[in-house]
Order: C-alpha cells, then sequence, then structure tokens
C-alpha cells in the first residue's frame, strides 16, 4: 500500500503558527464559562450573522470566536481528519480486491463436506461425542481461536444439513472433488445472496419468531436481573422459579398502570394474592 503523501502546511497556517508569547498575551481570551453560552448565542443567531470562509483551505469565522492558537489545532485537526478519510478508503478498497468473506464461505461449505464424510451430520451415534472432538481439534489446527474454531464446526454441521445444501454435500463427500462442489456451491451462494460469512450464518441459525407477550416477559425479567441460564421457556410459560417471577410480574402491571391507571389498583396487591393462595379464580367451562 502507496504511503500518502506527507501533510502540507499552507504559509497562512504556518505564519499563524508562528506566534510569539506577547502576541498571544495581546489576543483576547475568553473562559469556557463564558464562550459556551456565547456560542449557543451565536448559533442561534443563524448563519446571516456566523459567515464562513475558506482562504487557503482554512475555515476562519468572521467574529473570531476562535483564538489564533486555537485556529492552528483547528487546521491540524482538519488535516488528520482528511488522512483518516483517505487510508480507511484504501482500506476499504483492499479489502472490496482482496474479497475474504468469498474464502471464509467457501471454507465453511469444504469444512460440511468433512463433517459429512465423518457422520457428524447424524445428530446422534455412538462415540458420536469423540468424533466431534476431533472435528473441532481439527479446526484449531487451521490455526482459529477455541471459539472460532467450535463456531466453525457448529455451522459446518448445520450447513451439511441443510435443504438448500445437504445434497450437494452428499455428492461432494461420495465422490471427493474439490472443483464441481465449489461451482455448484458457488452458484447457490448467488441464488440466496450469501456473500458474507454473517449472512452464511444468519441463514443456518434462524431465529424462531417470538410473539410480543414473550418478548415482553423476556424483557421484564431480564430488567429485574434474572440470568439468562435460569430463563426456563415452554409452552406453558417463560419464568426462573424464583422470586424474579415475581418482581417480573409486578413490572410489567406497574408498566400496564401507565397506561390504565385503574391497573394499579390491581396491580398493587395481584402478586401477593397469587403467592398467598388467597385469589379465587372462577374459571366457567364453555361446552
Amino acid at each position: 500500500m502507496a504511503d500518502l503523501p506527507p501533510r502540507t502546511t499552507s504559509t497562512s497556517k504556518l505564519a499563524a503558527r508562528r506566534h510569539t508569547v506577547a502576541d498571544m498575551e495581546a489576543t483576547p481570551f475568553v473562559s469556557g464559562a463564558v464562550a459556551a453560552p456565547l456560542m449557543s448565542a451565536i448559533l442561534r443567531l443563524g448563519p446571516s450573522r456566523v459567515e464562513t470562509q475558506h482562504e487557503d483551505d482554512t475555515m476562519t469565522f468572521s467574529n473570531s470566536f476562535v483564538s489564533a492558537a486555537s485556529d492552528t489545532f483547528v487546521s491540524a485537526a482538519r488535516d488528520d481528519f482528511e488522512i483518516a478519510s483517505a487510508k480507511e478508503a484504501q482500506i476499504g478498497g483492499l479489502r472490496d480486491e482482496l474479497n475474504p468473506e468469498a474464502n471464509k464461505v467457501n471454507a465453511i461449505a469444504f469444512f460440511a463436506v468433512v463433517a459429512k464424510s465423518v457422520g457428524l451430520d447424524n445428530p446422534s451415534f455412538k462415540g458420536r461425542k469423540a468424533v466431534a472432538g476431533e472435528f473441532r481439534d481439527l479446526a484449531a489446527s487451521f490455526g482459529m481461536k477455541e471459539a472460532k474454531a467450535k463456531m466453525v464446526c457448529e455451522n459446518a454441521i448445520k450447513f451439511s444439513r441443510h435443504p438448500v445444501f445437504a445434497d450437494a454435500v452428499a455428492i461432494a463427500a461420495e465422490v471427493a472433488e474439490v472443483g464441481g462442489f465449489a461451482q455448484e456451491i458457488g452458484s447457490t451462494f448467488d441464488a440466496e445472496g450469501i456473500t458474507t460469512q454473517s449472512k452464511l450464518v444468519k441463514l443456518l441459525n434462524p431465529k424462531a419468531e417470538v410473539s410480543a407477550a414473550d418478548e415482553f416477559a423476556l424483557a421484564a425479567l431480564k430488567k429485574v436481573g434474572a440470568a439468562k441460564a435460569d430463563v426456563k421457556i415452554t409452552k406453558a410459560a417463560i419464568c426462573t422459579g424464583t422470586i424474579a417471577d415475581d418482581d417480573a410480574i409486578q413490572l410489567l402491571l406497574d408498566a400496564a398502570a401507565r397506561i390504565d391507571p385503574r391497573v394499579a389498583e390491581v396491580a398493587a396487591t395481584l402478586v401477593d394474592a397469587l403467592n398467598s393462595g388467597s385469589l379465587e379464580i372462577e374459571v366457567s367451562d364453555y361446552r
């Protein structure tokens, strides 16, 4: 990557930076306590009262709200912001040119064939745990850290089972021909819009749809401090079996009372009534 040209400084910038101590002492100084409200007032006046102009690529303000010393730092800041933007553009261009994402998705696809060949597409068989351990060790031998190796192995196995890829993976595991598989899977990636590893992982790990009520229940438990590992989700309930459930219920009742204050009368006693067993609920059986 070529280095950026050295920073150039205009004559006016250099002159601004060569103030003597006497010059700086002669420059009016405004304290921060005064400057802040002053600037707010100036900005409220709008562009008709605050005019900007470009001279030698340096922005100056007609009301001289910055001192000469500060103006040199404005120039220095502008220079480094522009250099940072130029470097980021170069990095982005190089990344687009090299396109490592294509290799990442292909690697998971190839590793899925390995998973299939050792039977890991089967969720249960005798000795599977040992085989899965060796599979993860193999991934780690590619230079991956433990967490990444785990992620790659899990998604390679899911890839081998996924209905979009399973047939191609099964054939590749039998014929062991990389080129044909790469071509076929590349076409599938194009059809599915898979251009990055994150998109592939998202396809392989679809999120289950959660109802609005379940989202609120989970959010309430989280808000009252329930640990994620303690939350049990079943068809019947979302709960922890701890005092956190009571706190979450009370929180949701308090929230309902913010919508309709009449709920507050129930919210104050409902949780205690439920826990004491004193609440009688009549259920009508309509047949």
